[in-house]
């Protein structure tokens, strides 16, 4: 009898170990399509990351701040337009582009990581300037930087054979 159910048991938990394995398959695989979905006809960006950075700024220039938030991956679009739209309230976007205008290719260091690119880099800022981040705990957390040269980092993804900015 003991061995019985200790038969029914062992066959009880390996039907449900597999049957677990099943669905979290066919949950990735949901993920996935829709991800997929969210990327299905998007052309935006370019077939380098420098190129995605020069339509992101000729969008900026263009003051096409729907267009150039386009240029960044699907989940940090939202933010980016908000950010853009408090800059243009605040009279900021000028100087923003003349920020991204003064940053030199040749001191673009990269750091390739799979599809992921960053691009570390100086530039001279000119203005005060409040930089909002998201931590890891889903917290914003912001800091006034003064004015003068900072080193910053650029990531880029690359989607669908196109990169993506992810931050600026």
């Amino acid at each position: 009898m003991a061995v019985v159910f200790a038969a029914a048991f062992a066959l009880g938990n390996a039907v449900k170990y597999y049957l677990d394995i099943w669905k979290a398959d066919r949950n990735v695989k949901s993920f996935q399509s829709a991800f997929d979905a969210l990327y299905k006809g998007d052309a935006y960006g370019g077939k380098t990351p420098e190129e995605t950075f020069d339509l992101y700024l000729a969008a900026l220039k263009k003051g096409d701040l729907e267009l150039a938030s386009r240029y960044f991956v699907v989940e940090r679009r939202k933010i980016i337009t908000d950010d853009l739209l408090e800059m243009e309230t605040k009279n900021q976007i000028a100087d923003y582009i003349k920020e991204l205008d003064s940053i030199s290719r040749q001191g673009w260091v990269k750091k390739e990581n799979d599809d992921k690119l960053d691009v570390r880099y100086s530039a001279t800022r000119y203005m005060t300037k409040e930089i909002r981040a998201i931590d890891d705990n889903g917290i914003v957390i912001s800091k006034k930087l003064l004015p003068g040269q900072y080193s910053s980092t650029m990531s880029f993804e690359k989607i669908n054979n196109f990169w993506k900015l992810y931050s600026v």
